[in-house]
């Protein structure tokens, strides 16, 4: 059974790997663990850690990229973003 999320501003639907990738933006993983994207209308929203497994940047990255990416998490000075500045974000788009 796939997991449906449904944009609360236009009422998206996203179902398929496909519909996430598709018309949304500005991607930011939190440092608990959640996806935060963009909604073609500008809405944020968030997937759980875990939620969709079907997710990884990598799947659409040349083998020399995929090498580059796979170092990132072991990156202990890269920053992630705060929860409560995802949290703001959230509150803040109208």
């Amino acid at each position: 059974m796939k997991t449906k999320k449904v944009c609360g501003n236009c009422k998206k639907e996203y179902v398929s790997s496909e519909d996430f990738l598709e018309c949304t933006s500005n991607w930011r993983l939190s440092e608990d663990g959640r996806l935060w994207f963009n909604c073609d209308c500008g809405s944020t929203m968030c997937l759980p850690k875990g939620g969709y497994p079907w997710y990884s940047p990598s799947l659409k990255l040349s083998a020399e990229a995929k090498s580059i990416f796979n170092q990132i998490p072991k990156l202990e000075t890269l920053p992630n973003i705060p929860s409560t500045i995802i949290e703001i974000q959230k509150c803040s788009i109208v």
